[in-house]
């Protein structure tokens, strides 16, 4: 990022009227490059270029524009895990990264060139709770379905 680009904070709206900030870059034409990584709202990645609008003096979230390729998965780990650290070494080792939102919830970064299914795989085996944020889980089950698996 050059220092050009000001960040921003985006607001995503769930059902419940709850809102989470995301920061983003302004890439023109209302439309912004998300630079964090949602933690409470689903069907967002980092690096996702989305539309907001300016609604009360907040930018407000309206859709995504453009999909980066990357996918996240939400993971909870558990408190005073020894694990935790050797959990994230492997993560890194599949080829992800990830983002803490506090000690124990972290958004895992899915880059477009890492199978989903790897890392799924890995976190089916752990004792740790997760679940898909992009693509939700309804997505999930969509494909799945139309793939007949």
């Amino acid at each position: 990022m050059s220092e050009s680009e000001e960040k921003v904070r985006i607001g995503f709206v769930d059902d419940e009227g709850d809102t989470e900030a995301i920061w983003g870059v302004p890439v023109g034409d209302g439309t912004y490059r998300l630079e964090g990584s949602p933690f409470y709202v689903y069907g967002v990645s980092v690096g996702d270029t989305v539309e907001a609008k300016e609604e009360d003096g907040l930018l407000r979230f309206v859709r995504v524009k453009e999909s980066s390729g990357n996918r996240t998965i939400r993971v909870f780990t558990k408190e005073g895990e020894d694990s935790t650290n050797q959990f994230f070494k492997k993560v890194g080792k599949l080829g992800c990264r990830y983002d803490g939102f506090n000690a124990r919830m972290f958004a895992v970064i899915v880059p477009p060139e890492v199978e989903m299914k790897t890392l799924t795989e890995f976190l089916r085996k752990s004792d740790l709770d997760w679940e898909y944020v992009n693509p939700t889980l309804e997505e999930v089950k969509a494909a799945e379905a139309e793939a007949g698996e």
